[in-house]
């Protein structure tokens, strides 16, 4: 039996049954649209969380620099604080295992520490783009090995403005409409607008899609020199990646060795942490990990509840057709077939159901009532999360209709219309 002829059967009959049928058609609208949310959900928080940074942490180590407050604010020594400081980057760019070292300011990494500047196009000075700052030193790339898709670093020292600066692909699009770019010119929209109209960029390079950390979305981001005038007030992240086979009790002889060595001008070394690590411990401060284990015990009680409603009413369902089921094999129909029929009717009806529930479901996103967590809603994503819940409640509806169906095949038919 073709499935056209199948589904002309069926359907027909479906409709014959609707009254009784109704509830259960209810029901599976009600629980695509629900399960629709959280597959959602999940396919946020995976895809975002999953996505590159833009920069590469692994065997990558923040060493953690403080200050003696009191040689800081010595008069004397200001004007030595950036001397000092680039001695402790070269102590460390020294050791053995230490492959490349840099230092930064700006929108720290796994830290709510994130510094926002606009920049403008200097021939369309409507096009303002507010972007993420990472002021850097130029081994910044090889220690975070990133990829540029455009341009290099040439040119990247103290030198008079228009200086060299890196921006991201959806910085260049919001400034230049296009990301061939390299040796355009932008500005700083606020220096410019109170006052300092000398504070302007050329475009040395264009990152990779970045972002501040694993648990928020793509934007415009812009690395630039950091200036030595930052070393008066504050006092760069120090970051080094280590040689391929190193020990992983790195951090731990990285200390004994270079701690007193790691002690000058004002600047002294109180620890070493891999960016690895500083990830999981921000995701536990911030409550990501916690909330991720939360939504996966409620998913996982959630799909077995859902699991365990759908074969409770398709045995019912097939209890409460005992009669018709004994009549269909009394009449020549085989078992196989009175089973097939019953997945049939249930995927069938099924796939009715979810008509409607992906019409609620786009009106939910119209009313912006869903659960959107951290990216916008795209047509892709969408789609995607539709087929996703599709399949997966399809199989839950199968599994939950064989069983009962199983039970069909082994009825014997006088003994059905005798109880009927």
């Amino acid at each position: 039996m073709s499935m056209k002829h199948i589904v002309r059967q069926i359907v027909p009959q479906l409709w014959s049954q609707r009254r009784s049928n109704a509830w259960l058609f209810i029901q599976l609208i009600l629980v695509f649209v629900v399960m629709w949310c959280w597959v959602d959900l999940m396919w946020d928080y995976a895809t975002t969380t999953f996505q590159s940074q833009g920069i590469e942490i692994e065997d990558v180590y923040e060493v953690d620099i403080r200050v003696n407050n009191t040689l800081w604010d010595d008069p004397d020594l200001s004007e030595k604080k950036e001397d000092y400081f680039r001695e402790l980057v070269r102590q460390i760019g020294e050791h053995p295992d230490v492959e490349a070292v840099c230092y930064f300011e700006g929108s720290s990494l796994y830290e709510e520490n994130f510094m926002t500047q606009g920049y403008a196009n200097q021939q369309d000075t409507s096009a303002v783009c507010a972007a993420k700052i990472r002021y850097i030193s130029p081994e910044y790339v090889d220690v975070f090995r990133v990829d540029l898709e455009r341009g290099n670093m040439e040119g990247w020292k103290s030198v008079p403005y228009p200086r060299p600066a890196l921006i991201s692909g959806d910085m260049a699009e919001i400034l230049f409409n296009s990301r061939d770019i390299v040796g355009m010119r932008f500005y700083d929209y606020y220096a410019h607008k109170y006052g300092r109209p000398e504070v302007a960029y050329y475009v040395s390079g264009i990152l990779p899609p970045t972002k501040v950390n694993d648990y928020h979305v793509y934007e415009p981001f812009i690395y630039v020199y950091l200036d030595p005038a930052f070393f008066q007030g504050s006092v760069p992240t120090i970051a080094l990646r280590v040689r391929p086979g190193t020990s992983p009790a790195f951090a731990s002889d990285f200390i004994r060795e270079m701690k007193s060595k790691l002690r000058i001008g004002p600047y002294y070394m109180i620890g070493i942490q891999s960016y690895k690590e500083k990830r999981e411990v921000f995701s536990i401060e911030q409550g990501h990990t916690a909330y991720l284990q939360l939504s996966y015990g409620l998913s996982l009680f959630f799909v077995c509840n859902v699991f365990f409603a759908i074969i409770g009413t398709f045995w019912f369902r097939t209890r409460k057709r005992r009669g018709e089921i004994g009549l269909r094999m009394a009449m020549g129909a085989t078992r196989r077939q009175v089973q097939s029929q019953i997945l049939f009717e249930a995927l069938i009806l099924f796939s009715l159901a979810v008509l409607p529930a992906v019409v609620i479901c786009l009106n939910m996103i119209y009313a912006d009532v869903n659960v959107l967590a951290l990216s916008p809603m795209t047509p892709a994503r969408y789609i995607v999360t539709l087929l996703l819940t599709y399949l997966l409640l399809g199989f839950m509806v199968w599994l939950g209709s064989w069983y009962p169906a199983r039970y069909a095949m082994k009825l014997e038919p006088a003994e059905a219309l005798h109880e009927e």
